[in-house]
């Protein structure tokens, strides 16, 4: 985040709109889960996610105009199940978009989460999930990756806190 942060201010590239999507998951339980690999995904999805916003609002606030986007997923929505790491981090990642919009609305600043479900990208595919996934779930459960991409920028500019995206998503939360 440090890095990314100087070199925008290096080029001289003010960050008016800031997205947090970094993200992987395991298939592991907790508990047999080694440590560097749990802490490595609460770095991506945590840390810097938190530390990018930390940094980039005091230009916001001097401009009086910014939006952050949070990557949430409806796991933050719905009842627990396995994965805590990832069900936390995705929690984590809603409450502290609500709040932080709480904290800077006043400030033209707007913060949200977006919250979707089963989605087109390479996230299933690097966890060799995506044949499971597409004989258990029906095609109408995906959503294509420009259509999440859309509905969180609609919501961020409409200064929504939370949108989750897709209809069936939506129904299910």
């Amino acid at each position: 985040p440090g890095q990314v942060f100087a070199t925008c201010h290096e080029l001289g590239m003010p960050v008016d709109f800031l997205v947090n999507n970094a993200g992987f998951g395991g298939d592991e339980m907790f508990s047999d889960t080694p440590w560097p690999a749990l802490a490595s995904e609460i770095q991506v999805m945590i840390t810097a996610a938190t530390e990018l916003s930390h940094l980039m609002i005091p230009d916001m606030k001097a401009r009086g105009w910014g939006r952050i986007i949070n990557v949430s997923s409806i796991a933050a929505l719905m009842p627990p199940t396995t994965g805590l790491v990832y069900t936390g981090v995705k929690s984590y990642l809603l409450h502290f978009s609500q709040s932080l919009d709480l904290e800077l609305k006043a400030y033209g600043i707007r913060v949200c989460a977006v919250c979707p479900g089963f989605t087109k990208t390479e996230f299933h595919e690097e966890m060799d999930k995506v044949d499971a996934l597409n004989t258990t779930l029906p095609s109408a459960a995906w959503q294509d990756s420009d259509q999440v991409a859309l509905e969180g920028y609609d919501a961020a500019m409409a200064g929504k806190p939370v949108v989750v995206t897709g209809m069936i998503n939506r129904i299910m939360t």
